[in-house]
């Protein structure tokens, strides 16, 4: 069985060796652990967020319906046309 434990430093460690953070993240849900991740590593997050929504450490948030599979598809389309056209 994997340890899936790791330290502060080995974690650290595993960050240092990565070749390139990314410049953010896009969430479909505020997932915590996640958002907390990114800002221990200062990489900015933006997450569709509900009207109900409880997490404020999102740094773009996107008003939404994050719960229907048709929010999801319609943002990943703009994403990657946005992809497409600028990278």
């Amino acid at each position: 069985m994997f340890n899936t434990k790791r330290t502060k430093s080995q974690k650290k460690q595993e960050y240092d060796t990565w070749i390139e953070r990314p410049a953010a993240i896009f969430l479909f849900d505020e997932t915590e652990g996640v958002i907390q991740e990114a800002k221990h590593l200062n990489i900015p997050v933006i997450a569709l967020v509900s009207a109900t929504s409880k997490t404020l450490d999102v740094d773009y948030p996107i008003p939404a319906n994050n719960y229907l599979t048709s929010s999801h598809i319609y943002f990943l389309e703009k994403l990657l046309t946005l992809h497409n056209k600028f990278l």
